[in-house]
């Protein structure tokens, strides 16, 4: 009878160890749809400078409706970024990505095929959706899925995005037309939607189970950064709207 329960005993030790290298395996899946997702949001970013010439004549405007446009990315941002790390933690990491990266293709649809300034205002809008809620999702899913190196896979996210935006004016060099541009993007990003819906993501309640103090430092630190993010945010745009206003005055 010993000799059948150690027998039992190694077969469930073994049948624990395969589960975890599976789901090790599995979360390098976590890792590339988060890397493939700030790396098109990098250029998504500069999309709209990039063809600024392309989208003066798409939306009947000069340089100033650009840079409102560019400007309302931001307010879209302020709007979100209180209560999108809240969503994240309710409905999960996956599902806050796939918000994310939705209101990505999005704005590049929108601004793609907008005809004027409030169109393209309004997708710019969902735009600061995908940055509220895409690092309220990102960050967090990599701390979950790699804990013993959280801060390097973290810190290849930023390297993805300025990879991108480093190639990104190579290819508008060459592919003059935005809207081909915003479509080939927007079939990318639906793709790493797949990607997402299709690899599991690290549970995170496991992690505030076993170390609730620390989760619950990490959480009011996450709520003093998002505040003062959001005063800052509001600050810089508050001050070029003013400018703004001040430059619209002045030619009138």
């Amino acid at each position: 009878m010993t000799y059948i329960k150690n027998i039992n005993r190694l077969i469930k030790k073994s049948q624990l160890g395969g589960w975890k290298v599976m789901k090790k395996q599995n979360y390098a899946g976590v890792a590339a749809s988060v890397y493939i997702n700030f790396a098109l949001v990098g250029m998504a970013t500069i999309i709209i400078s990039q063809y600024s010439s392309y989208f003066q004549k798409a939306w009947n405007t000069d340089v100033k409706g650009i840079s409102t446009v560019l400007s309302v990315v931001g307010i879209g941002r302020i709007l979100t970024i209180l209560f999108a790390g809240v969503i994240s933690d309710k409905i999960g990491r996956k599902k806050t990505m796939i918000i994310a990266i939705t209101s990505d293709i999005i704005f590049l649809l929108g601004a793609a095929f907008a005809h004027n300034l409030f169109m393209a205002c309004v997708a710019a809008l969902f735009f600061g959706v995908t940055n509220s809620f895409g690092d309220s999702a990102c960050y967090p899913a990599l701390t979950d899925a790699f804990p013993e190196k959280s801060a390097t896979m973290n810190s290849l996210v930023k390297a993805a995005m300025s990879l991108c935006q480093f190639l990104f004016p190579f290819w508008v060099a060459s592919v003059s037309n935005a809207r081909l541009t915003a479509i080939i993007l927007a079939v990318a990003l639906f793709l790493d939607i797949l990607l997402v819906m299709w690899t599991p993501f690290a549970p995170h309640d496991e992690s505030k189970k076993t170390e609730p103090k620390a989760e619950v430092k990490q959480e009011t630190t996450t709520r003093f950064y998002n505040l003062f993010h959001f005063l800052r945010i509001l600050t810089i745009y508050s001050k070029l709207w003013n400018q703004r206003i001040r430059c619209c005055t002045c030619n009138c």
